[in-house]
C-alpha cells in the first residue's frame, strides 16, 4: 500500500487517517529530546514502510 500522500502530516492527525489493522510502531528522528514523548502535536511524518505486517513510522521535525 502506498502512504506517501500522508508525509508532512502532523503525527497526531495523520495517525486518525491510517485506517489499516496493522501494528502501528513510530520511530524518532536523531536529534529529538524529551519533548518527542510530551507533544506529539508537533512531529510530522518523515516516512511510513511496511516491515513484518508492521507499519513504520518516521517522525521529526521540518
Amino acid at each position: 500500500m502506498d502512504y506517501t500522500n500522508l508525509y508532512g502530516y502532523y503525527l497526531d492527525e495523520g495517525l486518525k487517517l491510517l485506517d489499516t489493522k496493522e501494528e502501528i510502531e513510530i520511530v524518532k528522528t536523531h536529534g529529538l529530546n524529551s519533548k518527542f514523548t510530551k507533544d506529539l502535536s508537533e512531529l510530522r511524518i518523515l516516512k511510513i514502510t511496511e516491515r513484518c505486517n508492521k507499519l513504520i513510522v518516521l517522525a521529526g521535525y521540518f
